[in-house]
């Protein structure tokens, strides 16, 4: 970190007497971190504007080598927020608030053979407050543009990359295995926490499926897709709009409308469509159970399709053959 700016006006230890703070950064990445605001210490307190302009995010890797089982090969952000901290009485108080992250050109590879896992061109998020004692976060919009990843199934069925990562942050290598129970007495650090998004938006995504199980191996994936979703809330019940257009890359698309739910568990309500989904693609399947060929054909469906905490995943409409 360097060069580094700091300066201080006014600033005293009487009641109520508040300075005025400036520091400014050069980091290590290339990018620059900037705090201006007040600050006091009878009673301690601080409210202000902190911003980190063309972070360099590989740096990451530098700091958290133990915890990234994947490189990050490039990406910038920027972040910039307003807050206000005090500590009266033995009691804290924090606000953030006007809060906005943007990322863009993040590539993620893999550690030991250098393949692309996700490519995201830009991420922006918009309208970010957090509140303490109050447990609260709110967002007010989340787009993502462009995502493009990469999933795939090993031959012994592990799902990649996520056994990778699942070994690394909980040292269990089978993705499918349960997390160790908490131990009692243990608080879940996300418990008591309210978080509400106005919107989230995801344009033009893309993710490419292999399945190694079978020879030759299946391959398809999802292009062109888009998801909005209106209303998220984490409060137990509560029901959000979402909308869903895709293309699958071996034929044929699909587009999903209605409400989604995840807790106490998650629930959906909506109207599905499936056009002209093609099905020789599933040939490698078929060799294993049978000599038979499939020249051609594919599978329509619209209906509904709906679930909740008593009733499994039903689909009710009609399908053509």
């Amino acid at each position: 970190v360097g060069p580094v700016s700091i300066t201080l006006d006014d600033f005293g230890t009487l009641p109520d007497r508040d300075g005025d703070l400036s520091f400014a950064a050069d980091l290590e990445s290339g990018g620059r971190f900037t705090w201006k605001g007040a600050i006091g210490v009878n009673p301690i307190r601080s409210d202000g504007r902190v911003e980190l302009i063309d972070g360099h995010l590989p740096i990451a890797k530098k700091y958290l080598q133990d915890l990234l089982p994947v490189r990050v090969a490039d990406g910038r952000t920027q972040v910039v927020t307003d807050y206000a901290v005090t500590y009266d009485g033995g009691a804290l108080r924090a606000t953030l608030g006007g809060g906005s992250i943007e990322v863009t050109g993040l590539t993620i590879h893999t550690e030991d053979d250098d393949a692309e896992l996700l490519r995201v061109p830009v991420v922006r998020v918009s309208g970010l407050g957090i509140a303490w004692p109050e447990r609260e976060v709110t967002v007010e919009d989340v787009t993502v543009e462009g995502l493009h990843a990469a999933v795939w199934r090993e031959p012994d069925g592990a799902i990649e990359p996520l056994r990778t990562l699942a070994a690394a942050t909980t040292g269990v290598e089978d993705a499918g295995s349960p997390a160790a129970p908490m131990e009692r007495g243990d608080e879940d650090p996300a418990s008591g926490w309210h978080v509400a998004l106005a919107r989230l938006a995801i344009d033009d995504l893309g993710v490419g499926v292999e399945d190694r199980t079978v020879d030759p191996p299946f391959r398809t994936g999802i292009a062109g897709t888009a998801i909005e979703v209106i209303g998220i809330d984490s409060r137990p019940g509560a029901r959000f709009e979402f909308t869903l257009t895709t293309n699958v890359e071996t034929g044929g698309s699909a587009s999903a409308s209605g409400r989604l739910g995840v807790l106490p568990g998650p629930a959906i309500d909506a109207t599905v469509a499936v056009d002209a989904l093609a099905l020789q693609p599933l040939q490698a399947y078929l060799d294993e159970l049978a000599r038979l060929r499939i020249a051609s054909g594919s599978v329509s469906l619209e209906g509904r399709l709906t679930s909740d905490d008593e009733e499994a995943l039903r689909y009710r409409g009609g399908v053509e053959l």
